[in-house]
């Protein structure tokens, strides 16, 4: 699966569940009632959004206080009022140069950090003009600028999908952090053009394309899928869990409910014989800026509900695969790089994850363990999709042990892998000391 998108290479931290500290699960209101009353108190705790921003119906934007997200001066609009949309304008910009500052993480809120390179805003003119961009206030990101990388566009009225810019884009140390600019022709009146740090891939793209990956499994013969909603995150979005698999060793018996997850109720998933199929388990965008991963994810689960391609076939009647699209949606919706909606990187809470605060991690750790509870611990593997901005090409990140067997499972997969695909570079795995990050 190719990965390579906006200069970003791609990143699977692989890691054997049996590695992963246990934490004792804290229940959850279960009735109705408290369960409101849960999320309400959550909701109290960070900003909320209006409702007069909501977005196709799927999601809401976080107004920033004090800055202006939507602008008109000298013959153009500005604006970054959307879903996944991130900058605030200059108001002393020329005609000659326009300045976007992007919004760092949490802005105007006490959770805001110095997270602040993702950018995602659109231009519209009143008549042809040439236009020079300057985004600023950006992290410090030269190794991605100097190899290439320039931001994406899309003209909504003559294109159905984003493109990378043809013209150079300029990258310039600041004392605020870093800038980058080009120039841009806007050729037609009311040309309204879209401009993203790389391929935008919204939380409202996510709720799509799932309904399309059901839609495609009930078109394919044999394949098993069912949607989950897994849990709320703080303000009220759906984290998902997809199963997918074959019929093959498929069980009348359904999987157990978990305490303080699943709110919608639904009935679970049947389990398959586990000695006859073992777990894959994937993960995505734990960080709101890294879209390739979601890339990654999107191609494999396209590829996976093929239905000639026999190798599509072969793992359906193999494996069981359990995902989850979306780890932070929060994040994502709200224009954020690195953090959720409390400026928090949910990357570093595996360890003890919070069930309000984290509640993805802490789902997502809790249907591990249920999952090796059931297939045993050598049965089941979980790959987190990320993406890097330093390196480039398809690799493995992996947990460190000092066990040499353990190790030497670990390692194995990656090679087996590069056996069957000359994207991924073994040379470039990293097995990192123990260390805070590890968790």
């Amino acid at each position: 699966i190719n990965a390579e998108y906006g200069g970003f290479a791609s990143l699977m931290s692989f890691a054997h569940p049996q590695h992963q500290p246990r934490r004792r699960s804290v229940p959850a209101p279960k009735n109705p009632k408290a369960r409101s009353q849960h999320i309400a108190r959550v909701r109290s705790i960070v900003q909320q959004p209006s409702a007069s921003d909501e977005v196709e119906g799927k999601a809401q934007c976080w107004t920033v206080p004090g800055e202006r997200r939507t602008i008109d001066m000298h013959g153009l609009t500005f604006s970054s009022e959307f879903e996944n949309g991130n900058g605030h304008f200059d108001e002393g910009a020329s005609a000659d140069e326009w300045c976007v500052w992007t919004q760092p993480d949490g802005a105007g809120t006490e959770f805001e950090n110095g997270n602040r390179s993702w950018f995602h805003f659109w231009v519209k003119a009143n008549e042809g003009s040439n236009v020079k961009l300057r985004v600023r206030g950006m992290n410090k990101l030269k190794y991605l600028y100097d190899r290439g990388m320039r931001p994406v566009y899309k003209r909504v009225l003559s294109m159905h999908k984003y493109e990378r810019l043809t013209e150079p884009c300029v990258y310039e140390a600041e004392e605020t952090g870093a800038s980058i600019w080009w120039n841009f022709s806007l050729k037609q009146e009311d040309d309204l053009v879209y401009f993203a740090f790389t391929y935008p891939y919204t939380y409202a793209d996510c709720e799509t394309k799932i309904d399309r990956w059901q839609e495609r499994a009930a078109e394919v013969g044999e394949v098993y899928m069912e949607r989950e909603l897994l849990c709320l995150t703080p303000q009220s979005r759906n984290v998902h869990l997809l199963t997918l698999s074959s019929t093959r060793g498929i069980m009348n018996e359904t999987e157990r409910p978990i305490d303080g997850l699943f709110p919608a109720e639904q009935q679970r998933p049947r389990c398959f014989d586990p000695a006859s199929k073992k777990v894959v388990f994937v993960s995505a965008r734990v960080h709101p800026g890294e879209v390739p991963g979601q890339f990654v994810l999107d191609g494999l689960l396209n590829f996976l509900l093929h239905s000639s391609d026999a190798r599509a076939a072969a793992f359906r009647d193999t494996f069981v695969l359990k995902v989850i699209p979306m780890l932070n949606p929060d994040g994502v919706a709200l224009g954020h790089y690195r953090s959720d909606c409390y400026g928090v990187n949910l990357n570093r809470c595996y360890g003890a994850p919070d069930q309000v605060r984290a509640i993805s991690i802490f789902a997502a750790k809790e249907v591990m363990r249920e999952l090796v509870q059931w297939y045993g611990s050598e049965n089941v593997y979980y790959f987190d999709l990320h993406a890097h901005a330093n390196k480039r090409g398809c690799f493995f990140y992996g947990n460190n042990t000092e066990d040499p067997d353990q190790l030497c499972t670990i390692q194995r997969i990656p090679k087996l892998i590069t056996l069957s695909t000359q994207h991924l570079h073994y040379d470039c795995l990293l097995y990192t000391s123990p260390s805070p990050r590890d968790s």
